[in-house]
């Protein structure tokens, strides 16, 4: 992903990239671009785009994203521990470009079923929305029994 974001950097004109920063904004992923794209071109030794560099100084909370990256933070999630866990999962939250975007992805991680929920029970599917109560239930469970990891805080698609 690092390389693919370096070769759209270098490739890319200067008079594109408002075009995809406006685009970020309306899709509530501007920071998110903002922190990949600084990050890639930290990484792998480039100048971000103008547009990128002005925004990122301009706001405090993107700048202490990009500096919180590490090498370690790439880790695979499977080796993380309940600490690190809990730091990547609010770290994850906290890049939502609004509070209200925020309540929305937290709400949407807690309820939404993902992976883990639908290969633990087996449900008819005439019941399948049952995965949806039972989901915070798991979480829960989980955490008490300190096995919380990744792969149980991803919602699925399906």
């Amino acid at each position: 992903m690092l390389l693919g974001l370096a070769v759209q950097v270098r490739s890319l004109p200067a008079e594109e990239w408002p075009g995809i920063v406006d685009a970020a904004r309306r899709a509530g992923c501007l920071r998110r671009l903002i922190v990949a794209l600084s990050h890639a071109c930290r990484v792998l030794g480039l100048d971000p785009p103008c547009e990128i560099a002005t925004i990122l100084e301009a706001d405090c909370v993107t700048r202490a994203f990009v500096g919180s990256l590490a090498p370690e933070s790439l880790a695979d999630a499977q080796q993380r521990n309940r600490r690190q866990h809990l730091t990547w999962l609010l770290w994850t939250l906290g890049m939502e470009d609004s509070p209200r975007d925020n309540v929305a992805h937290t709400l949407a991680r807690l309820i939404r079923p993902g992976p883990d929920d639908w290969a633990s029970v087996q449900l008819p599917a005439h019941i399948e929305w049952l995965y949806y109560p039972l989901r915070p239930v798991r979480l829960c469970a989980r955490l008490v029994r300190g096995t919380a990891h990744y792969g149980a805080m991803q919602p699925s698609g399906r």
